[in-house]
């Protein structure tokens, strides 16, 4: 079975942060290692790691960085895995999410990324269901649209054909990312709910609508 890599930027997520982990221990999929890269947490993120430290394959470090694309970086380095992901602390996979992924990649062994379907997740306790239209470039570079982040894998040879995450960006990386992909590589859409993103206030593409306008202009030309 291939190794699934997972890595998860942290910084002061503790009221986050055990969903997530618990996301990935309960995968039916058994071959993954998680790599939660924290930036020195002065909440209860730490301790709280610690408390699954020997409960699942996680890994994990705490120490200064320089955003949340260094760090991804950083667990990128650090992964193991035939197969490549990164999920944020406020998001979560499905139990089956991993196992669809790698049996998707198994049956299309042209298919170099996937992405699939989500359920958004409010602070009100409201969901909406979201079934993503086909990857389209064109459409992309015109319109902003992007891949469902926390639904997105990829082999690792595409992270080592196109480098790292462009950690200049502090919001915009994963479209860059994506976009740069799109043109080597082929992409499949599964039609599975993969993640679920739940959405507040202090999220940073909520509280930083100024820099995510920036951004998308370097990243798509607007």
């Amino acid at each position: 079975l291939p190794l699934v890599s997972i890595v998860t930027p942290s910084f002061n997520q503790g009221k986050f942060i055990e969903r997530t982990l618990l996301s990935v221990m309960h995968q039916t999929y058994p071959h993954i290692e998680h790599i939660v890269v924290d930036a020195g947490s002065q909440d209860e993120t730490l301790n709280i790691l610690k408390g699954y430290e020997s409960r699942y394959a996680l890994k994990w470090i705490s120490e200064r960085d320089e955003g949340m694309y260094h760090a991804i970086n950083k667990g990128m380095r650090m992964a193991q895995g035939k197969i490549l992901a990164y999920l944020n602390t406020d998001d979560g996979y499905f139990p089956w999410t991993v196992e669809t992924a790698v049996r998707h990649f198994e049956k299309n062994e042209q298919t170099c990324l996937i992405f699939g379907d989500h359920i958004n997740c409010y602070e009100n306790g409201r969901m909406t269901f979201h079934i993503q239209p086909p990857y389209r470039l064109k459409l992309y570079r015109r319109t902003g649209w992007s891949l469902p982040q926390p639904t997105v894998f990829w082999r690792r040879h595409v992270y080592e054909t196109l480098g790292e995450f462009d950690d200049s960006l502090k919001i915009c990386g994963d479209w860059d990312f994506w976009m740069r992909a799109a043109s080597k590589f082929k992409i499949d859409q599964v039609r599975e709910f993969l993640a679920v993103m739940h959405l507040h206030a202090a999220q940073k593409t909520a509280s930083q609508i100024n820099e995510l306008l920036k951004e998308f202009g370097e990243v798509f030309g607007f």
